[in-house]
Parts: structure tokens; C-alpha cells; sequence
């Protein structure tokens, strides 16, 4: 399934696409991009941005669709609010404090977060594959030799667990993504876990070379995907400074 195979709707000055079932947005990002979301977050905003990677004006005109989303919404509780206040003949308060850029800054954040854990994830799934193409013997598991990765073992399994994600009817596990959902797998960068040492304990070395280069190459487009929406980000006056810096930390060097 590719992204091409759906139309792309005209609405209230914004690009939309039809609406897809979230399996089916998984499986979008994965053909099209080439790497997996790791969370329903990344999922969501890897996704919002289709149609204006397509249509032109990318993450920029995205970012400029919430702002003007938000400054709607700021306008309408306030116009809310002054109405309430004239009918109690009290001081205009609005029932909801809504920053318009505030929420640009924030998803913009968001870009900058997936960006750099990519990046962390390719440098130490390099490291690992560096180790375990010095192991001689094919038939010993991760856990066995290399124990001490922690991190990159925490990035191979993710790649593991969520590449399988294709069942019988050919639609998405989701379930695959709870266990990481609420802080990105940043349980696994700390310690290991439970699940890291289970699937890293199947693992044996001669499929691991294989495993690991995979899930590097899968970090590389996700890392470049999301720098190119970082990239786009800069033509927004609101977040040009935070995007551009993100950016810059990168820049000069052959490496992620």
C-alpha cells in the first residue's frame, strides 16, 4: 500500500487525506518511508504530513495549518468568554488559556525528538554491529556476548518487535506499540528490561548481522525523514531558531 493509491482532498485551504484506519496509516509510513513509527505520536505526525510533502509547502505549511487552527480556536473561546462576562457582568476570563505558538513549538519538539533518537539509535546500532561482527562463534545468543549493550540491544529489539507487525488478514498488530507508547522506549536506553533480554536472548550472532545492519538502514530514513520535516521547519518564522539548531548539531559530519 502506498500513499500514491489515495486521493488527496481539498478542504478549508488545507490538504487533507481521506480517512484510513490506523493500521493502514502504519503500514503507509512503513512502505512509503521506509522506516516503522515507534509510537502512536510519531505515527500521527508522520501521517499529517503526507499530503503536504505531496502538495507542496511541507512541514511549514503543516505548522502554519495548526497556527491558524489554534488562533481560530483562541478567537472563538475568547469571543466565548467576554459573552459569559456580559451576561454575569463580570471580567472577561477565558474557560480555556490557548498559546497558538505554543502548539507549533510543540510539535516541532516533536520532530526534533524523533530526529535525534534516530540518530542515537544508528550510532549505537553501528557500535553493535562493529562487536558483533568480531564474535567468531555463529550459534551464541546477544545476551551472551554482548550484555553490556544495553542501549543498542534496546533499538534491535524495538526494530524486531515492531517489524512484526503484519498478521494473517494483512493488517497491523497495534498491540505492538503499547508496551513503548509512553516515553519513545525510554525505559530500554536506561536498563534493559525484561522484553530486551528476552528477544535479544533468541537472537543468535549469524542472524544478528543481518538484524542489526536492518535496523540501522531503518534509523538512516527515519533519521532523514525527519530532517527533511525539520528542514521545511525553518521556513516557519515561529520555530526557524529551535529547527535550524536541532539542524546544525548534525551538520558537518558523515555521521548520524
Amino acid at each position: 500500500m502506498s500513499v500514491s493509491q489515495f486521493e488527496l482532498v481539498q478542504g478549508d485551504s488545507e490538504l487533507l487525506l481521506p480517512e484510513i484506519e490506523r493500521p493502514d496509516r502504519f503500514k503507509v509510513i512503513a512502505d512509503e518511508f521506509g522506516f516503522v513509527p515507534t509510537s502512536t505520536r510519531e505515527l500521527l505526525e508522520a501521517f499529517s504530513l503526507l499530503a503536504f510533502s505531496r502538495q507542496g509547502g511541507g512541514a511549514a505549511r503543516h505548522l502554519n495549518e495548526v497556527l491558524r487552527h489554534q488562533q481560530k480556536a483562541k478567537a472563538k473561546h475568547e469571543a466565548e468568554a467576554a459573552e459569559i462576562a456580559h451576561f454575569l457582568c463580570a471580567e472577561t476570563i477565558p474557560l480555556i488559556d490557548i498559546d497558538p505558538e505554543a502548539a507549533v513549538k510543540s510539535i516541532t519538539r516533536d520532530y526534533i525528538e524523533f530526529y535525534r533518537d534516530a540518530a542515537r539509535g544508528y550510532n549505537s546500532l553501528v557500535d553493535l554491529a562493529d562487536r558483533v561482527q568480531d564474535i567468531d562463534n555463529p550459534h551464541l545468543s546477544l545476551t551472551d556476548e554482548v550484555p553490556d549493550m544495553g542501549i543498542a540491544l534496546g533499538y534491535l529489539t524495538r526494530h524486531i518487535v515492531l517489524n512484526k507487525r503484519k498478521l494473517t488478514d494483512d493488517t497491523v498488530d497495534l498491540a505492538i506499540l503499547k508496551p513503548y507508547e509512553s516515553d519513545f522506549f525510554g525505559s530500554v536506553f536506561r536498563d534493559p528490561g525484561l522484553e530486551v533480554r528476552a528477544v535479544s536472548s533468541e537472537v543468535k550472532i549469524r542472524d544478528a548481522r543481518t538484524l542489526v545492519g536492518d535496523a540501522a538502514h531503518e534509523q538512516i530514513a527515519r533519521f532523514d525523514f525527519w530532517g527533511e520535516q525539520l528542514q521545511q521547519a525553518t521556513r516557519h518564522s515561529i520555530v526557524r531558531g529551535m529547527a535550524s539548531q536541532a539542524l546544525d548539531y548534525y551538520s558537518g559530519t558523515n555521521e548520524k
